[in-house]
């Protein structure tokens, strides 16, 4: 475990004025102590020591490279399998609907006003 001497410098406590409302001392020096207990805590974490050795994954870029370079009439981003599949047609779908969804709001938005000039209410005769 590491141990680390950290050198607390006391902050005065200030009195914060919000319009109405008078914050006390103990409230303001409390949060700078829990403040600096926070920002101890973040630097410790930061200095942790990992003992676990890294794990070595195999090379794979060259099967990679023959899946995604040969020749078969399948489009390179459907390449990957089924996972690639489910994407690109989610995307599709959300890209069509999101796109029909716009149109209508345009032309409901560009034809409303032209239908309510035929249909103001016509004054008493």
């Amino acid at each position: 475990m590491l141990t680390q001497d950290l050198e607390v410098v006391p902050v005065p406590a200030v009195a914060i004025f919000i319009p109405g409302v008078q914050l006390s001392r103990l409230v303001v020096s409390n949060r700078a102590k829990m403040l600096r207990n926070l920002l101890a805590l973040r630097q410790i974490g930061q200095r942790t020591i990992s003992t676990t050795s890294r794990m070595h994954f195999k090379n794979r870029v060259a099967e990679k490279q023959k899946l995604f370079q040969e020749e078969d009439g399948i489009p390179v981003y459907l390449k990957g399998g089924i996972v690639d599949v489910i994407l690109y047609r989610a995307t599709m779908i959300l890209t069509v609907g999101g796109w029909s969804a716009m149109m209508r709001s345009q032309l409901t938005t560009t034809f409303t006003s032209q239908v309510q000039v035929i249909l103001l209410p016509q004054p008493p005769e």
